[in-house]
């Protein structure tokens, strides 16, 4: 890096340091094109030298790169809420759309001990095409993980007797179209929900998925859209035995960052239909995996808001009334913004 710059950077960065405490990393911004494709490379207190200068590794891809001071100040955060969590996601590098990067691709989990900072990340399963895992729990020393099949649009079935995997793949097969699941059991029985929204009875010791339950389905209509599909449910179940099925909004046509995050609670503790009046908008964002411990809910999704998740990381909506509001915080992987991750899911380290 260029002297200049050091010494630019120095300064900038004690100064800021001086002014506000709580100064978590401050970002420069890196090319291979001066005009062009920038990204953010988060910088924390700890990469600043005595002597001034800051040792930046080039991001992976990235050659004779072009640096500008595009300073962003974020904190570390301290949520209201102080939940252990076991996050599954895909992990994908570089730009563009993540279901096209290239193959293998990665599933992975971290940990966390406070829902926002995560670290020991493990890859527990790995495969072409994969996107969106669900993870959830079978029984005793029994754990089901459900992948979408990327290419072939279907779901991909694995097992692992440890929660941390590794999951081996079962072999089942399922009909094509049903993807982007939630699994969740119901009262003694496990249901699948998909994107569309459907949902269908499942067997998690065979992998065999049921007929399709048309009371729990739910479409862009019952929400007061006149085009678009609701995908990537996550259920959770309530403190009063009602169910919570938290989803993505897509309207026709539109980009990431015009996708939406919605929510909608269940008629009864039978959970067979959906009360269209609890129906409500909470923010932008895409993919949601969300987890309830106690009142407190943990609802995980990618980020479009530059000031909340820079290069559409992850962030966490943390609810203290089991949904009813929302507040928003970033996501950190071993200190740095959760970059790379897609597709939460969810689940307490307890469970």
């Amino acid at each position: 890096m260029h002297a200049q710059l050091r010494a630019a950077l120095f300064f900038v960065f004690c100064s800021l340091c001086t002014a506000r405490a709580d100064v978590a990393f401050l970002q420069l911004q890196a090319s291979t094109n001066l005009s062009s494709e920038w990204m953010s490379v988060p910088l924390r207190d700890a990469d600043l030298t005595e002597s001034g200068s800051i040792e930046l590794a080039l991001p992976p891809g990235l050659t004779n790169g072009f640096f500008r001071m595009g300073i962003q100040i974020m904190t570390d955060p301290v949520l209201p809420v102080n939940v252990g969590v076991r996050l599954t996601y895909f992990y994908a590098e570089g730009g563009g759309d993540p279901a096209m990067a290239p193959n293998p691709h990665s599933i992975r989990q971290a940990v966390s001990s406070d829902g926002a900072n995560f670290t020991n990340e493990v890859q527990i399963f790995s495969a072409d095409n994969l996107v969106d895992p669900d993870l959830f729990r079978i029984g005793t020393n029994s754990y089901g993980l459900l992948v979408t099949d990327h290419s072939s649009t279907n779901l991909i079935y694995a097992r692992a007797t440890n929660v941390a995997g590794t999951y081996t793949n079962t072999g089942a097969t399922f009909p094509p179209m049903v993807t982007q699941s939630s699994t969740i059991d119901m009262g003694g029985s496990f249901r699948v929900f998909s994107s569309g929204i459907f949902a269908y009875s499942f067997d998690p010791s065979t992998g065999v998925l049921g007929a399709n339950i048309p009371s729990l389905g739910l479409t862009a209509m019952q929400i007061g859209k006149t085009n678009g599909i609701c995908a990537d449910p996550s259920v959770i179940r309530l403190a009063d035995g009602r169910y919570r099925m938290f989803f993505k909004y897509s309207p026709m046509g539109g980009t990431p960052e015009q996708h939406e995050l919605w929510q909608i609670t269940s008629t009864d503790a039978s959970g067979n239909s959906w009360n269209t009046n609890t129906a409500s908008y909470i923010t932008n964002g895409s993919v949601p995996g969300a987890v309830r411990d106690g009142q407190n809910v943990l609802m995980y999704f990618v980020s479009f808001d530059p000031v909340l998740s820079p290069n559409n990381s992850l962030a966490v909506g943390v609810s203290t009334n089991q949904g009813t509001n929302f507040s928003f915080y970033p996501v950190f992987l071993n200190g740095s913004p959760f970059t790379g991750g897609y597709d939460p899911s969810a689940l307490l380290l307890s469970e």
